[in-house]
C-alpha cells in the first residue's frame, strides 16, 4: 500500500470517529460541582460516544490529596468495577492505590490494578494493559482507571506506547481539557492547571475538546487550554522531553532474541533511527543471539552494555541516529544504509 493510501485510511478513520462522537450532552449543574474535572471530562466522552449502550453506575472518585467523593454518576462500561485490567511492570519510587472506598495502599511490581482504582505515584512506573498497550507514569501523577480502555488523568503526565505492526487498540486518556484518542502511536499527555500538553512521537492522536477536535501527528506538540485555545510546536522524537519515559521502559528480555531485535527496541525507545554501516553489519546483528538481562537499565545504558559483548560497536554520528558498525574496520568499504 502506498503512503498516500495509508494517509487516506488514517483520515477516513479519524473522520469516522468524529462523526460518531457528535455533540456532547451537558451534565446537571449539581454533578459538575461534585465531580472532579478529569472525571467530568471522561463522563462527557462516554456519553458522547456510546449513547445507545446500557448504563452502569459507578462511584466517582479521585483527587491528588486523596479526598474520595461520594457522588455517583452514570458511566457506560461493559466490565464490572474492580476487574483487573493492567499489571505494574516497573516502579521507581512509591506507588499507591485506593479502591472500594479504602485508604491508600502501597503497590509494587507484578501487582494488578483494576476498574475503579485510583492511583498516585510519587516516582515513575510502567504499566502493561491487558490489551497490549504500555503506559508509563511520570513522577507526581494521579489517575483513575475508568474502564479497560479509559484512563482519567488527574495530575502529572503519562506516556502511551502502542507498538507498531499490532492492531490498533482503543484507548482514551481523559483530562480536564479534553480527551485523547490514538491511531497507533507513541504520545505523552502532561497536565497543567490551565490545560494540557499533548506531544506525539509516532503516529497520530485526536484531541476532542469542549469546542472542537484537533489532530496531532508525529513531531508535533499541542498546547491546549481549558478554554479551548490550541498552539502547535515541533518536538523531535529524540527530544529530552521523552527521556523520562524511556528511562522507565518495561524490561526487555534478552533471552533468545537477536541483537537486531534489541537494537530496534533501543532505537524506538530513544526516538532515534537505526543505521547499519553495511549489509554485513546488519547480517551479523541478525545472526547474533543474546542471553542475559538488562533489567533496571535505561535503553541508552543497556545499548552500550549489550554491544560491548558483541563484535559490533556504536559509531559516533548525529544525535538522532544510532549507527552500528564492526568493532574492527573489516567492512568499512560497504555502503551505509537505513534498516527497513
Amino acid at each position: 500500500m502506498s503512503n498516500r493510501d495509508d494517509l487516506n485510511s488514517d483520515d477516513a478513520e479519524i473522520a469516522a470517529i468524529l462523526r460518531e462522537t457528535g455533540m456532547r450532552a451537558e451534565p446537571p449543574e449539581g454533578m459538575v460541582r461534585e465531580v472532579q474535572a478529569a472525571v467530568h471530562a471522561e463522563w462527557q466522552a462516554v456519553v458522547k460516544t456510546r449513547q445507545r449502550r446500557r448504563t452502569f453506575m459507578w462511584a466517582a472518585a479521585a483527587s491528588v490529596c486523596a479526598v474520595i467523593l461520594g457522588a455517583t454518576i452514570s458511566f457506560k462500561v461493559t466490565e464490572e468495577r474492580g476487574r483487573p485490567v493492567a499489571t505494574i511492570q516497573r516502579v521507581e519510587g512509591g506507588m499507591f492505590r485506593a479502591s472500594n472506598g479504602e485508604g491508600w495502599l502501597r503497590i509494587g511490581e507484578g501487582q494488578r490494578i483494576g476498574i475503579g482504582d485510583i492511583v498516585r505515584s510519587d516516582g515513575r512506573a510502567a504499566l502493561q494493559f491487558d490489551n497490549g498497550l504500555s503506559v508509563r507514569i511520570d513522577r507526581n501523577t494521579s489517575f483513575s482507571i475508568a474502564a479497560r480502555d479509559r484512563f482519567a488523568l488527574n495530575a502529572g503526565a503519562v506516556y502511551v506506547d502502542a507498538k507498531p505492526g499490532e492492531p490498533a487498540k482503543d484507548f482514551i486518556v481523559a483530562t480536564h481539557a479534553g480527551i485523547i484518542r490514538h491511531l497507533g502511536t507513541q504520545y505523552q499527555v502532561r497536565m497543567r492547571v490551565d490545560g494540557i500538553e499533548v506531544s506525539v512521537r509516532e503516529g497520530r492522536v485526536i484531541v476532542e475538546g469542549e469546542i472542537a477536535s484537533v489532530v496531532a501527528t508525529a513531531g508535533e506538540r499541542l498546547d491546549i487550554s481549558t478554554q479551548g485555545s490550541v498552539q502547535r510546536e515541533l518536538i523531535p522524537p529524540s527530544d529530552e522531553a521523552w527521556r523520562w519515559a524511556s528511562e522507565v521502559a518495561p524490561p526487555f528480555s534478552l533471552d533468545s532474541v537477536s541483537l537486531a531485535a534489541f537494537l530496534e527496541w533501543a532505537a524506538r525507545e530513544t526516538g532515534r533511527s537505526l543505521v547499519y554501516e553495511s549489509p554485513r553489519v546488519q547480517a551479523t546483528a541478525t545472526s547474533v543471539i543474546l542471553r542475559g538481562s538488562v533489567d533496571g537499565l535505561a535503553p541508552e545504558i543497556a545499548l552500550s552494555a549489550v554491544l560491548a559483548t558483541t563484535p559490533l560497536r556504536r559509531v559516533e554520528t548525529k544525535a538522532d541516529v544510532i549507527e552500528v558498525g564492526f568493532a574492527s574496520p573489516i567492512d568499512s568499504a560497504a555502503d551505509t544504509r537505513l534498516t527497513p
